[in-house]
């Protein structure tokens, strides 16, 4: 996994090749909250597909991905 795809519900001035920051809930017990930096690569209409950059791999995320 090293990256996300997603849905805009408010119009957003996104571009392949821009650095965003998405902050997001797992739905754990816990309702872990994660944040991650990525690079958009795609965009469609409101669909808009990431990679994540840096480290983004935690424990939480894995043992979520786990479950």
């Amino acid at each position: 996994m090293g990256g996300v795809k997603f849905v805009c519900l408010v119009p957003a001035e996104l571009y392949v090749g821009d650095a965003i920051r998405l902050q997001f809930r797992i739905d754990d017990t816990r309702k872990t909250s994660l944040v991650r930096q990525a690079v958009v690569k795609f965009v469609s209409g409101g669909t808009v597909g990431a990679n994540f950059t840096g480290t983004w791999f935690d424990k939480d995320l894995a043992f979520y991905l786990k479950a």
